[in-house]
């Protein structure tokens, strides 16, 4: 069983807490830090680390929402608010408008009249079959919004009074030395002012209830099975990391807690009549998170495996009964907040692994928009999230429905904004979208370009758009070969992620997994096991159980140990064994993605029948991997076709296995089918091509036929540029070519391709990156100076380039005709 309690405040906070709180708009709207950052300073409110983060906020307004987050946590004896309003009768400012600003601002606060309701935790577990509170005001300022009388939205919800573990809140409190209920990010800029019944809401507005539970009602008894050994080993922590992890972990067990009292009542029809389960703060705290998600996730699971209790699949049924309900809905703040319920909910459930259970969200919120075909951007938005989720499970067909859908809307509106003299629409996410799907469809020139697109436009405001689009141009770049700047975006997603996210969020997992991958492929390193070693240890920490998150670290640890040929233990196959097993129980037997894991599996089987002694085992294990390539080279055929490229490495993988059988005939027939797809897929000098050609030479070499092994490899290394990057079947090309010469007594020849084969390893060696974790977690350059590495440049960049460029010719043009005349 787990309780929760508030802690409570006197009378004159609570005035001071809650004038804070119901003017936050027109206080973020009026305020520039930077003019009261020095008194606060001054008189001790702030310190150093308070001061840095504020400065890592980009725009005014978010320094504002900082500030304000930061100064109700600084406790009685800072007298934080008297400091507050001396600061803004004080500003670090000469214009006297502005001081007068000041002034009235803080008349403002002074005349909101706060109900006394004794105590914090009175006012914000008010439940919604009470009265809200009224916040009666004094005239507005000019110019400042009023956030008073407005009904329920979804925004509002955004944030609730932080519950606490009972053994732990006393401890919380008194370390923050304020209320352990205030918002640890804040508070919403919009609030619930008096209470709307069903019948006012009926078809117009989101059925939307803020309730919270301290204590456990009649009858309930929790069934979480919260890890607060982990979690206080967590917060027992000498890292950063881990600490803030064991406080988002505390808070993720609250937010459960409400939700399973939540669900209680409303399966027992216990909660008030206008809660709705879908969009009940309890479900909203959750989902909107976004970059929490994988929090809930364990307890998610537990409730459906030990309880069965699929909550996803409960919160899906109440979305699609709200989007018939508000199927002929006009009003388009409903609509807004109804779609991003909807986005956040597709997000949350397809992470979670419930992938069907996410597509019928899909569906229901389809139907709700073809009734509104007017709201542009949302569908916008949703072509992309389908677009997107399409991809990740590699239906092709589906994707290209969508990627069509979104392109010809995209032409819609920004035809529509240009026609305003509005800037055009931000589409780095639909473009990397772009890139993966044709990638996946084996066309690497569009997906490359797409690429390059995603990465001028991206909006550096969106802070996972922008990794995500780095690791997909990492994969694009380095589909064309184009190694050190395919690197260089991969160790600069990393960066990005962790100065950004930190080191536990699935989006440093995701930046850090992409360069393993880059390295498994072609840096063959020790540090590569490291980083895989490392990302599975995340994987373990931000999931809790075996999930296919930590499905796909499994594989790219198994994988980096075989291209380091680290075999020690066979710890290799045993990874390949987990994440298959994890993947199988989790897919259909016909399921595209266990492609990834069932080719890691057929590599681990071949490398341990190398390794064996036993001939009894060799010959089970070699049954074992044939049966295994049979059902890649299904899959594949199935999926992409037989002309692709997914179809070409699953026959590259079967000439492996053929050559461990001694079938060096049919070895050879795979070797060319994978060739023959290659070419036609990417052309006859792409490095896909050039590789298969070195392999089906080392087999001519192998069988005797050296002449013709010698002429093969003469054109790799001759007809194939490296750009100077150090890959070692390259390298074993050179020296197969250098012995296939002095085997036919070619002795020029020796010297010729010697002194080749020195000078690109000199070169490519020296090119070579040691990239250890200092790197990797050094902190980013500017993104627009990382992307003049590449000779890009952001779109809005780009356009004051050609604007100022037209001046300047104006300026030429006129200079020109003064000094003729």
């Amino acid at each position: 069983m787990m309780s929760m309690r508030g802690n409570y405040m006197s009378p004159l906070e609570h005035q001071q807490f809650q004038r804070l709180r119901v003017n936050r708009i027109a206080v973020i709207q009026e305020l520039k830090v930077d003019h009261i950052l020095h008194y606060l300073l001054a008189k001790a409110v702030l310190d150093d680390g308070d001061l840095s983060e504020i400065d890592s906020c980009h725009t005014t307004t978010d320094k504002s929402k900082r500030l304000l987050d930061i100064l109700p946590t600084k406790g009685r004896a800072s007298n934080w608010y008297k400091h507050f309003r001396a600061a803004l009768l004080n500003p670090s400012v000469e214009d006297i408008v502005i001081k007068h600003r000041y002034q009235i601002l803080v008349e403002f606060l002074d005349n909101t009249i706060i109900e006394q309701t004794g105590s914090l935790e009175k006012a914000n577990c008010q439940t919604a079959g009470q009265q809200m509170p009224r916040f009666n005001k004094y005239q507005p300022l000019p110019d400042i919004a009023n956030s008073a009388s407005r009904p329920p939205t979804v925004a509002a919800a955004g944030h609730r009074p932080k519950t606490l573990l009972a053994v732990e809140a006393p401890y919380m409190a008194e370390r923050a030395g304020s209320p352990s209920n205030i918002p640890e990010n804040g508070w919403d800029e919009t609030e619930s002012a008096e209470k709307w019944t069903m019948r006012q809401l009926q078809g117009t507005k989101i059925p939307h209830t803020v309730q919270y539970w301290d204590e456990d009602p009649s009858g309930f008894s929790s069934v979480l099975e919260i890890p607060l050994q982990e979690i206080v080993k967590l917060e027992q922590s000498a890292r950063a990391a881990d600490l803030m992890l064991g406080e988002q972990e505390r808070d993720a067990a609250g937010r459960m807690k409400q939700l399973e009292i939540a669900y209680y009542l409303w399966k027992n029809e216990r909660a008030n009549d206008e809660m709705v389960l879908c969009t009940c703060s309890a479900v909203l705290d959750i989902i909107q998170d976004v970059n929490n998600h994988f929090l809930h996730f364990k307890y998610f699971r537990c409730l459906s495996k030990d309880y069965d209790l699929d909550l996803a699949l409960e919160i899906a049924y109440s979305y699609d009964e709200v989007t018939q309900w508000l199927a002929e809905v006009n009003d388009q703040e409903t609509c807004y907040q109804l779609v991003d319920i909807g986005l956040n909910l597709i997000s949350f459930v397809f992470e979670f692994g419930a992938h069907e259970i996410a597509w019928q969200v899909v569906a229901s919120l389809e139907a709700f928009l073809k009734n509104h075909t007017d709201l542009w951007m949302l569908q916008f938005s949703f072509y992309v999230k389908c677009l997107s989720l399409s991809n990740s499970v590699c239906n092709l067909a589906r994707s290209d429905e969508y990627y069509d859908r979104a392109s010809l809307l995209r032409e819609r509106i920004s035809k529509a904004m240009a026609s305003f003299g509005q800037e055009t629409l931000d589409c780095s996410e639909l473009f990397a979208e772009a890139s993966i799907l044709k990638r996946k469809l084996g066309d690497f020139g569009p997906s490359y370009t797409w690429a390059q697109k995603s990465m001028q436009d991206v909006d550096l405001e969106k802070k996972s758009i922008l990794v995500n689009v780095l690791c997909t141009s990492s994969v694009a770049y380095a589909n064309q070969w184009k190694l050190m700047r395919a690197e260089d975006l991969a160790v600069e997603a990393v960066q990005q992620a962790r100065m950004i996210f930190g080191v536990y969020s699935p989006i440093y997992l995701q930046a850090l997994k992409n360069f393993v991958a880059f390295s498994n492929n072609f840096r063959h390193d020790a540090f590569g096991v490291e980083a895989s070693m490392a990302a599975l240890n995340i994987a373990n920490k931000l999931y809790g159980y075996e999930s296919l998150h930590v499905a796909q670290a499994y594989a790219g640890h198994a994988d980096a140990l075989l291209a380091a040929s680290n075999y020690d233990q066979l710890l290799f196959f045993d990874l390949a064994e987990k994440a298959y097993k994890v993947a199988a129980d989790s897919y259909s037997p016909n399921h595209p993605l266990l492609i990834p894991y069932t080719q890691t599996l057929v590599k681990s089987l071949l490398c341990r029948a190398r390794l064996t002694r036993s001939a009894k085992e060799r010959q089970e294990l070699l049954v074992w991997v044939e049966k295994e390539i049979r059902k890649l080279l299904r899959l594949c055929e199935l999926h992409y076709g037989d002309v692709s490229q997914q179809t070409a490495s699953a026959h590259l993988l079967e000439a492996e296995v053929f050559l461990a059988q001694d079938r060096g005939k049919d070895a050879e027939a795979c070797f060319n089918m994978a060739l023959n797809t290659m070419t036609m897929l990417t052309g006859e000098k792409h490095g896909d091509v050039q590789k298969i050609k070195f392999q089906l030479a080392m087999l001519a070499k192998a069988s005797g036929d050296v002449v013709r092994a010698k002429s093969m490899l003469k054109k790799v290394v001759e007809g194939f540029d490296t750009a100077a990057y150090y890959m070692n079947w390259y390298n074993d090309a050179y020296e197969a070519l250098i012995s296939c010469c002095e085997l036919t007594e070619s002795q020029e020849q020796v010297k010729e391709f010697r002194s080749k084969h020195m000078g690109w390893k000199w070169i490519s060696e020296d090119n070579r990156r040691n990239i250890m974790w200092r790197l990797l977690h050094a902190v980013p350059e500017g993104y627009d100076s990382f992307l003049e590495k590449f000779e890009l440049w952001r779109s809005k960049v780009k356009k004051v380039q050609v604007h100022l460029e037209k001046l300047k010719n104006a300026g030429d043009l006129a200079a020109n005709d003064i000094s003729s005349s």
